[in-house]
């Protein structure tokens, strides 16, 4: 991953790292992922949109599959990013990427079919790394925040209770 490739997209799609204009975002995430990748996972697996266009950088599209779940996130800030979530009760488990341990078939599929599109898989140890965007209630931004949501803690670190 090179995370200064990243930050130009960044600064590319928000106009500027110290005042970002979301507008631009809004109309590319109105435009919906790729069909090219969502149309196949709509044939594999239950699929639901959780993108909330209000909050969120990107798409995120929830899988499930015989009792199994997990989490696409497209990045709509650069379009070359993505992470594939392994969820267990709808809770992040682990990143995975094609160099993953243990990988499903299901899961083997979806990270081919992510990377046959260019799409690069990014881990917690990427999307914890600091950007230099400037986020409103956000001082310590990381780039899941600048990829995929502005706000609130990395998944992966605080669970929600249940």
């Amino acid at each position: 991953m090179d995370i200064e490739e990243i930050i130009d997209d960044v600064r590319q799609t928000l106009g500027s790292l110290r005042t970002p204009r979301f507008s631009l975002l809004s109309r590319r995430l109105a435009d919906g992922p790729d069909a090219g990748l969502a149309g196949p996972l709509h044939e594999r697996f239950e699929v639901t949109d959780e993108t909330d266009s209000n909050n969120d950088h990107g798409w995120f599209l929830h899988l499930e599959e015989n009792g199994s779940e997990w989490l696409v996130m497209l990045s709509a800030v650069s379009l070359r990013c993505a992470t594939f979530v392994r969820l267990r009760d709808r809770i992040w488990e682990v990143a995975l990427t094609p160099h993953s341990a243990n990988l499903t078939p299901a899961e083997v599929r979806v990270i081919e079919l992510l990377t046959g599109h260019g799409l690069e898989l990014l881990t917690e140890k990427d999307l914890e790394r600091p950007v230099p965007l400037v986020l409103p209630d956000n001082e310590d931004v990381r780039l899941y925040h600048a990829l995929f949501v502005a706000f609130g803690v990395l998944p992966w670190e605080n669970p929600p209770l249940t």
